[in-house]
């Protein structure tokens, strides 16, 4: 188990998150999304460069998911695994913070 904080501490250093500002993907998001998650963001998720920590939930982080796309299918199979296994802690990594669909070329994002 590490602490949360350390390991997001390391994973910033190492991907330099800081010199990636993305920011201007909220232009992507839909209307009224950026209000409606912004009460579960880490402090400063949306006033920083949108890499990082974008969820703070747990001090400690026994397991870690990688995943590129957080599809609700992907997220509820993690949720799953996590509540069966009581849910001691885990970080869900992802390259993308939407969902991306193929077909239409659009991205979808997180409900409430």
């Amino acid at each position: 188990m590490i602490a949360q904080a350390e390991l997001v501490d390391r994973l910033n250093k190492f991907f330099n998150v800081a010199a990636f500002d993305e920011s201007g993907d909220r232009r992507y998001f839909p209307a009224g999304y950026e209000s409606m998650i912004e009460r579960y963001l880490a402090e400063g998720f949306l006033s920083g460069t949108f890499n990082g920590l974008m969820l703070d939930n747990t001090a400690q982080v026994e397991r870690v998911y990688l995943i590129v796309f957080p599809s609700t299918q992907a997220l509820d199979t993690i949720i799953a695994k996590e509540v069966e296994r009581g849910a001691p802690g885990a970080l869900i990594f992802s390259h993308h913070m939407a969902d991306y669909r193929e077909n239409s070329g659009t991205f979808t994002y997180m409900a409430e």
